[in-house]
Parts: structure tokens; sequence; C-alpha cells
């Protein structure tokens, strides 16, 4: 009885969700949106801002690592990093920070009696950040040190998913890269991608349509525009990524990834693939392990993993894994992929972070569940081939030797590049 209770009650919460979002614009472009819930005088809320890969400096792989960097470490407005902190503390704040392949967000929770300073404080954090030439030298150091610290298998990783333009990865330049990256280089593309145009402000919790206009434009009413001339570095003079990026080391197990970038993706696709890879069947064979993954927004990966006794036939058992991926899914197969679809969607109504962050995302967009319903089982399943296309595939090999990457070779996935320890 109970669990029949918590399911009616979670339905309708999804029911009630697309129709409390109320939407707002500053004149600066910075779109606003409002989920109201006065059940408790909490506010959450999160900030994202995005931009496209073209409006990265070409040969400068990283350089929104290194920025996110300085923003962890510099101060915001009149605050020293130290005295920011302590502003936070004094009102009971945690301000959240994450850099994506391309974006970063911020996200606060406060109760209803310190959303002003609270909001002052984040305005500070996103478009009045402090940092100067000695900060940008001393964090160099730092990153430096954690380069030499990261182990092959940590850099593989991050350079492959970076290559993907999976947004969860924060890459950090490396040594070379790094020592190039000045101070100006670092003010100017803050300026040019931190931007209200660029950014999605969500706030949910105990505030009315009018409050919330109100405290937006009091905090972030002075952000404006600032479009900056691009560089005129064309993104096509940076090198291409490798087709198969191999860490080979003496580990006795060993991993073997297929991926690609999923940005020309139809967004409902990519929500039932990420849920279909979440389940991948085990059909690689003994001695193997697949998983897969494709998040809302990331790049769509494959792995299989295999001990010491089974690694040389990593590539064949990957292939078995993308061959009945490509063959598709029936028509049963789909509903169930839809019905899961809904039932997580809809229990967002009882994890306020998880909801602020979808709806941030465009996860709940009314247009996104119509195109869901709507999917046919011959739409997806050609998607799915053309994502799958081997010529559109990306790999990566952690572990094994020389035999197990000309495996891979043979297999259409080389030449292998290999990522070599650090200087």
């Amino acid at each position: 009885m109970r669990r029949l209770a918590l399911t009616a009650a979670i339905c309708l919460a999804g029911t009630l969700l697309p129709a409390q979002v109320q939407e707002f614009r500053l004149p600066s472009g910075l779109r606003c949106l409002l989920l109201e819930k006065h059940e408790q005088p909490l506010i959450r809320v999160a900030l994202s801002c995005r931009w496209e890969p073209a409006d990265e400096p070409a040969r400068k792989p990283g350089l929104e690592g290194f920025l996110a960097a300085m923003l962890r470490a510099g101060g915001a407005g009149p605050y020293t990093r130290a005295e920011f902190n302590r502003a936070l503390d004094e009102l009971g704040l945690t301000l959240g920070f994450q850099s994506r392949r391309t974006g970063l967000r911020w996200t606060l929770a406060t109760d209803s009696r310190n959303q002003e300073p609270a909001l002052e404080l984040l305005a500070h954090a996103v478009f009045r950040p402090v940092f100067d030439p000695a900060l940008v030298a001393a964090q160099r150091r730092i990153l430096s040190r954690q380069l030499l610290g990261a182990s092959p298998w940590e850099r593989g990783q991050s350079t492959f998913l970076w290559s993907l333009g999976d947004p969860g990865v924060e890459l950090v330049p490396t040594g070379t890269e790094l020592k190039a990256m000045e101070f100006d280089d670092l003010q100017a593309f803050r300026r040019q991608v931190v931007r209200p145009e660029n950014a999605t402000l969500v706030l949910q919790g105990d505030l009315s349509l009018v409050q919330a206009k109100e405290l937006v434009n009091l905090h972030f009413g002075l952000w404006g525009p600032a479009p900056q001339a691009r560089s005129g570095e064309a993104a096509a003079e940076s090198e291409p990524p490798a087709r198969l990026l191999a860490v080979l080391d003496p580990s006795p197990d060993a991993e073997l990834w297929a991926g690609r970038e999923t940005g020309a993706c139809p967004p409902a696709v990519a929500e039932l693939l990420g849920l279909l890879l979440e389940h991948l069947p085990q059909g690689a064979g003994p001695g193997f392990r697949s998983t897969g993954s494709c998040a809302a927004g990331a790049a769509m990966v494959v792995r299989v993993k295999a001990g010491p006794a089974d690694r040389e036939g990593l590539a064949a058992a990957l292939e078995a894994v993308l061959s009945r991926l490509r063959a598709g899914v029936t028509a049963q197969d789909l509903d169930r992929l839809r019905q899961r679809w809904k039932a997580r969607r809809t229990a967002l109504a009882l994890h306020p972070q998880d909801l602020v962050r979808t709806l941030a995302d465009g996860g709940l967009d009314p247009a996104l569940e119509a195109k869901v319903d709507a999917m046919r089982t011959e739409d997806f399943n050609a998607a799915l081939k053309s994502l799958l296309a081997p010529g559109a595939l990306r790999f990566l090999l952690l572990g094994g030797d020389a035999r197990v990457a000309q495996a891979a070779e043979k297999a259409g996935y080389g030449p292998a590049t290999l990522m070599l320890p650090m200087p």
C-alpha cells in the first residue's frame, strides 16, 4: 500500500512540474527559470554558463581547466579568497562549482532569510572574479605538480573524453601548453565565454515570480554582455585527436573503450540511449565485462574490461558488443526504455538538487517528453546504427602491451597513438 501511495505521489508531482516552471529574461539576455516550492523556507540556485567549442582558442586545449582552477583559487568582488569563504561560512552557505567541457556551473542553497546576501556572493563569484599574474604563476606550479602526480590511466581517460566533447571532463593542460598560457589569455577567455547571453539561472524554492525578478535584477542586472573579438585562429589548425589512444602499462587488467560525441544526436535518442547503455547485456563472452554510458549532453562510451588471461581478446569482445548494439532494439525494448525514462523523470520531484540541475540542462522541456513518446523503433534503431558507425568511433586502450595494441589496430581501430609518461 505504501509503495502504491509513493508511486501516485511521484506521478502527480511529475505531471505538475512543467506547469510550475516560470521563465523570464533580463535585458542582458540572462535566461531565468523559477520553480516555486513554498513548503520550506529554502532556495536552491544553479547558474550554468555554456559556450561552443569554436569559442575556445585553437592550439590551447585545457584553457578552460586552467580558468576553472583560477576561479577556485581567486577572490570575488571585494573579497580575497579567504574572506569570500569566511562570508559563505558566516551565512551557512555551500557554494558549489563545476567546470565542464564547454561550460561552468555554480550551485548554491540558502534559507529565505539570507537570499539577498547569498545571491550577492554568487554574483561576485560568477562575473566579478579576482585574480592576478602572481596567482596565475602560483596556480601554474600547482597544476604542474598535479600533472606529474596523475597516473597514465587518469590522463588517458581525461584526454579521450575531452576529445569527445564530454561536458563532465576538466582537462588540465600539459606542461608545454601550461607554460604558454598567461594571465591575459585567461582573462580574455573568461570575458568571452562567461556572459549573460550564454547563461541560464535556475531558482527553486520559497520565491514568487515577483520576488525572483526583483532578486535577480538586483544582483545580476549589472552583468552586461561583453562581446569579445575572436582570435581568428581556425579550429581546424588544432591537431585532430587520435583515433586510437593507447596507455600501455604492466597492469594485469586492461580496458578497451569506444566512444563518440553526441552533439548532433537528437536529445530524445540520447536520453533513451543512456538508459540502454546503463543496462548493457554482458554478451562479450566469459572473462569480459561490458559497461556503457551516455548521460545527458555527455559523450557516448562503451567499455569492455578483461583480466590478464583474456586481454588479448579485448578488440574482438568490444566488436561483439558493438555489433549487438547496431542490431537495434525491439518495440518491447523501446517501450521499457521509455517507461524507465518517465519513472526517473517523475522521481526528480523527490530530489531537489537533481531537479534543479535537470531543469538547467533542459531535461524538463515538455517538447522532449513529447519526442520520447513519439519515438518509433525504426527511427531509434537508425539513429543507433548511425551513432555506432565504425568510422565515427574513437577508441581508448588502457593497460595491456604491444600485442593488445596490435590486435586493436588489426580490428580497424588504429593506428595507435601512445600516451607517454610525463617528462
